[in-house]
């Protein structure tokens, strides 16, 4: 009986991840984050990472090789085909791995039955894993999503702060002299400085000759 939610695997020689993936459950309800990975070579391998979804399910790494070996006999695949690959006794594994082979294409609902799948080929899957294996690609699970080679760095899905508007910088104000309060016209002449004075008007010369004394008389003595 299954304690927690992921049977701890067996110990197994190391698997190069190749590549990190998420695909819906066959039911649709979760979705499951899974591995595909390469214990050298050719030997290709799945593993169920996590369910966001309830449910046991097991770790362990499960060969491509046994995964034909074990369908080839079935003329028809359904969620239970695949449970005795598991070394735990999750139900829930055999469905998941299914889910993921259905993800990648290399399995597809059947048109006569919809509870049951047939196997396809996907050359695209194929290819890809061949070329990771070229490649040299290693994952590691726990780094982030900005650490994986290829990976896209995520957004957090937290509230984000307004970005900042920066504050325009302040113009510096033009000097205005302030309105000088009007004067008197007379107090204003006596601030004036001399050479600020209008000058006089000349006096003109009168051309007018001015009319002779008379003349007094004089008295004769006696």
């Amino acid at each position: 009986m299954a304690t927690t939610k992921k049977d701890s695997p067996p110990p197994a020689a190391a698997v190069r991840i190749l590549k990190i993936g998420k695909a819906p459950s066959l039911s649709g309800k979760s979705t499951l984050t899974y591995h595909v990975g390469t214990a050298g070579g050719a030997d290709v391998r799945f593993r169920i990472y996590d369910n966001d979804g309830g449910g046991f399910y097991g770790r362990e790494w499960i060969s491509a090789a046994d995964i034909q070996k074990t369908l080839s006999k079935l003329p028809m695949v359904t969620s239970a085909s695949l449970h005795s690959l598991f070394r735990g006794k999750s139900a829930n594994s055999g469905g998941f791995l299914l889910a993921v082979l259905k993800h990648e294409g290399l399995f597809k609902r059947s048109a006569e039955n919809p509870r049951c799948y047939v196997a396809t080929e996907s050359p695209a899957f194929v290819a890809e894993v061949q070329k990771l294996i070229e490649k040299g690609t290693s994952l590691d699970p726990g780094a982030p999503p900005s650490m994986k080679p290829g990976g896209v760095a995520k957004k957090p899905l937290g509230k984000v702060a307004p970005a900042a508007v920066p504050t325009p910088a302040k113009q510096a104000k033009a000097a205005v002299p302030a309105a000088s309060k009007s004067v008197p016209a007379k107090t204003a002449a006596l601030k004036k400085a001399p050479w600020d004075q209008p000058a006089k008007p000349p006096v003109k010369a009168s051309l007018k000759t001015p009319a002779k004394a008379a003349a007094k008389p004089v008295k004769k003595k006696a």
